[in-house]
């Protein structure tokens, strides 16, 4: 499947340029002044080398200057995702992306949706859109927001895929869905959260594995290598695992926090990670979890990223995965849908996401979003969910 290459770069650099025009639908991208856009880069056609299109090697340690503070927002969760859509994935008929990060388009044949009111099955569809399309929400029942069915008209996929059951979304809002595309709907479902979660681990999986790395026309057939495991129960602690899972060509797994579900066992077992990551203390994530996994996968690497809190999590999560980053993604550590559809985004600007408590970040947070060295901080929802000040990462 083609990947959705809205990149330009710049030596080893991503520019990220405004968009043209406003947003349907109430969705605002707030930007303290264009940057002015590259040469477009060539268009990859995969995930991986999306990933490659950007090399974290030239970034420096330090933050950036105040021009490249930007703010993707909407009037409702909805018209936020639709924004980030927007900032990311480019028109079919596009000759270039008038997006945040522009460059020459791949078509999109796949928009994911996903509940904005039950945060679960969203979760591990970050990763899983991350270079394939964006992640749309829509209430699980009634009818589906204008914003969004313009905006899959605007992208033209061949289809939909829907996360979760009829109890999540309705088969009424999946036809309606399905009617504005060529191919109809898919839909990923389970019995819980946690059998979603392994069968979007497990679509993620062959969509790694039919990524054409090296570019040489053939299937690699290398899949997941990375799996990040967070609670089911906590939506917090999971929130910056889809960034990095689709920075670290990884999916996202849900588990009790009491022991690990069996259904998440299975998925561990098909995808054979080299490593899994632990998200959050043994207060979210018990270490009976820990055991299992490791009576599991014996010769896997098993790392735990823990914290005092949430916002300390996210900050060793980030030491783990990123060396360096060419962006760092803040979204709200308390309010769960804006940040549901930045992992795409955090994998496409080679981002890493941190947590605001909405009215500033901790010391450890701005710490981090140093050490990594971003050309961009990217806040993703509006100032109700995270400030001016969190956006600019003044400390509490």
């Amino acid at each position: 499947m083609a990947a959705a290459t809205c990149l330009v770069t710049v030596g080893s650099a991503t520019a990220l340029a405004a968009p043209t025009s406003g947003l349907d639908g109430g969705a605002t991208l707030v930007t303290t002044e264009s940057v002015a856009p590259a040469e477009p880069a060539a268009a990859t056609g995969s995930r991986a080398a999306v990933a490659a299109a950007v090399s974290p090697s030239a970034v420096q340690a330090g933050l950036p200057g105040a021009d490249n503070y930007l703010r993707i927002s909407g009037k409702d969760r909805y018209a936020a995702a639709v924004a980030v859509s927007k900032a990311s994935v480019c028109a079919r008929t596009a000759t270039s992306c008038d997006g945040m990060l522009g460059g020459k388009a791949d078509p999109v044949d796949i928009v994911f949706v996903a509940s904005g009111a039950k945060f679960p099955d969203a979760l591990g569809a970050g990763p899983l859109a991350y270079g394939i399309g964006p992640l749309l929400l829509t209430p699980g029942t009634g009818v589906v927001p204008r914003a969004v069915i313009t905006e899959i008209e605007r992208i033209q996929p061949r289809f939909v895929v829907v996360l979760g059951g009829t109890a999540t979304i309705s088969d009424y809002v999946e036809r309606q869905l399905a009617a504005v595309v060529p191919e109809g709907s898919d839909r990923i479902e389970g019995a819980n959260r946690y059998a979603v979660a392994a069968q979007v681990a497990r679509y993620n999986d062959e969509l790694w594995r039919a990524s054409d790395d090296d570019q040489d026309g053939k299937p690699d057939g290398k899949g997941v290598e990375t799996v990040v495991l967070a609670s089911g129960e906590i939506f917090a602690d999971a929130l910056g695992g889809g960034g990095a899972a689709a920075n670290s060509r990884g999916a996202l797994l849900l588990t009790k926090g009491s022991g690990l579900p069996n259904v998440t066992r299975s998925a561990l077992r098909d995808l054979k990670p080299k490593r899994v990551i632990i998200v959050g203390g043994t207060a979210s994530v018990s270490g009976s979890v820990a055991t299992a996994v490791r009576e599991t996968l014996p010769t896997t690497n098993l790392q735990r990223a823990s914290g005092a809190d949430r916002y300390e999590a996210a900050v060793n999560l980030s030491k783990m995965v990123f060396g360096t980053a060419e962006a760092v993604v803040v979204v709200s550590g308390k309010k769960f849908p804006d940040a549901l559809s930045s992992a795409p985004l955090a994998g496409l600007a080679r981002g890493t996401t941190l947590l605001s408590s909405g009215a500033c970040v901790s010391a450890g947070t701005k710490a981090e979003a140093s050490r990594v060295g971003p050309t961009y901080v990217m806040t993703v929802g509006g100032t109700a969910s995270v400030s001016e000040d969190a956006a600019k990462l003044d400390v509490c």
